[in-house]
């Protein structure tokens, strides 16, 4: 997030620099506005700048919601794990169901803050492999007894744990490419910069539309930047679904005493 956040600020003032040299040494006449500069070499920059940009944000976009949506996958499987780890015998039971509520609060409380840099807790790797060790550990019973399906079915949920958390490993580490943010930004330096180097922005009006274009092009490169990471930036993607299921694991406990 600190990267991402010096490199907006460097290119902001790249983009005052590059504006202040246009108006000092590089202007463009009106005879070059009406030639090829202004008909043909202009459209084509700013055409190719709002199609790389917009790939950049449709991806930036897409990783969000894929990561939101895993999230709330892995809250259903925790819930599911821990109402198959109840049907455990005791010791493995108490030992699974307590390691179910280890796992999540180590997502919620260390894997988060660390998937803001791209990055995962060791502990909770740790954390999940106890936890399947104990459902392992669980006696194996006749395959036609209920106590085997009840193993399995544990196994199998903690399993899908295992899953999702290296899938959301990925996630954290994926990136908008490189290529598409370097090319958005260099091309978003033209577009930006053109207006002030034609020298046709004496009246207000000029001088507003410039700035509202200079703005424009400093905003999708925040948004693009701010997507860049689904856990980090403007619109992160929060543990919310992970800590409401961590707060329902007692109502689940009063249900199975209630039993």
């Amino acid at each position: 997030m600190t990267d991402n956040l010096l490199f907006t600020i460097g290119f902001v003032v790249l983009l005052l620099l590059a504006g202040a040299l246009a108006i000092w040494k590089v202007r463009i006449s009106e005879r070059d506005l009406g030639g090829s500069i202004g008909t043909m070499v202009a459209p084509a920059v700013l055409s190719v700048y709002l199609l790389v940009a917009a790939m950049a944000i449709v991806i930036g976009w897409e990783s969000n919601n894929a990561a939101r949506d895993l999230t709330v996958t892995e809250a259903t499987a925790a819930t599911d794990t821990y109402w198959a780890v109840q049907r455990l015998p005791e010791p493995q039971r108490e030992e699974a169901a307590a390691g179910v509520r280890d796992y999540l609060s180590t997502v919620v409380n260390e894997d988060w803050p660390r998937m803001r840099d791209g990055d995962m807790s060791q502990a909770g790797d740790s954390v999940l492999a106890g936890l399947r060790a104990t459902v392992a550990e669980t006696p194996e019973a006749a395959p036609d007894d209920y106590a085997a399906a009840d193993r399995a079915s544990a196994i199998m949920e903690t399993g899908e744990l295992l899953d999702i958390r290296t899938e959301r490993a990925n996630t954290a580490g994926s990136n908008i490419p490189v290529f598409l943010v370097i090319v958005t930004a260099l091309l978003g330096l033209a577009v930006a910069v053109l207006p002030f180097a034609s020298g046709n922005w004496r009246s207000r009006a000029d001088m507003f539309w410039c700035a509202v274009n200079f703005v424009l092009v400093v905003a999708t490169l925040v948004i693009l930047v701010s997507l860049d990471n689904p856990y980090a930036g403007m619109f992160p993607v929060g543990p919310g679904p992970l800590q409401d299921s961590l707060d329902g694991f007692d109502t689940i406990d009063a249900a199975v005493s209630a039993q």
